[in-house]
């Protein structure tokens, strides 16, 4: 039972979901449809693949591996255990009885704040690292990555051509230390540890009409795309949910 709801829990409904325009024109973001005009329709997977699709057709164009999206300790802790959501970080606390509960805070949210410490006596310590990673968005070839562990002389992607395209990457290391004090006898206390990866891309104008919606199954990965008029318009299957 335990088992079966983590699963349960980790395979969000919910999908990320990125519009890359195509290159063939320089105004693609200046017409008001893309029936013509195919994207390149980027989704990150829960393992870590960033694939590339036709907007036209869910045809594979490329992919490349990144880390998974969460990383977590194979194990609870005992009694309980920390489940967080690979859609936008949200935590839950999973009990021995099946029972869970929403935390307050994301994972976002408490590396933001920390160090700090919860009414129930856990302490959060977190940091993120964050980079730019340049890609050619019709072969999905890596051109460029910008970070902070970079040259100070580097500097931000503003002047590259239209042929790159930059997609940001978060990184979220968040450690839980439950002091000694909660537990009598345990010694050194209990240490819960998580990273929590995030992407992020330039959005389409908002008088931009794209005329598909694009929805996912919360098991089995499948993207399935729609027209505007609510009709199947194409479908894939992936062998990791989309996240």
């Amino acid at each position: 039972m335990r088992k079966k709801c983590l699963t349960s829990c980790l395979l969000a409904l919910f999908a990320l979901l990125l519009l890359i325009p195509g290159t063939n024109s320089e105004n693609s973001l200046h017409h008001t449809s893309v029936s013509n005009q195919p994207f390149v329709l980027l989704t990150a997977t829960l393992d870590g693949q960033l694939v590339a699709l036709n907007s036209a057709n869910g045809k594979r164009l490329w992919s490349f591996k990144e880390d998974p999206v969460v990383r977590t300790p194979p194990t609870g802790l005992h009694d309980f255990t920390f489940v967080p959501s690979p859609v936008d970080g949200s935590i839950y606390v999973l009990q021995d009885d099946s029972a869970y509960e929403l935390l307050y805070h994301s994972i976002p949210q408490l590396v933001h704040n920390s160090p700090c410490k919860s009414s129930g006596g856990v302490f959060y310590t977190g940091s993120k690292k964050g980079k730019w990673i340049g890609i050619d968005p019709q072969t999905g070839t890596r051109i460029e990555v910008y970070s902070s562990e970079d040259s100070e002389h580097r500097m931000c992607p503003a002047s590259k051509t239209n042929a790159t395209v930059f997609i940001g990457r978060t990184q979220y290391s968040l450690s839980m230390h439950q002091s000694t004090g909660h537990s009598p006898g345990q010694k050194g206390g209990r240490r819960w540890n998580i990273t929590y990866i995030d992407y992020t891309a330039d959005v389409l104008p908002s008088d931009f009409i794209y005329n598909y919606r694009h929805f996912i199954s919360p098991k089995s990965g499948r993207v399935v795309t729609v027209d505007s008029s609510g009709e199947n318009f194409w479908s894939v299957d992936f062998s990791s949910p989309t996240i």
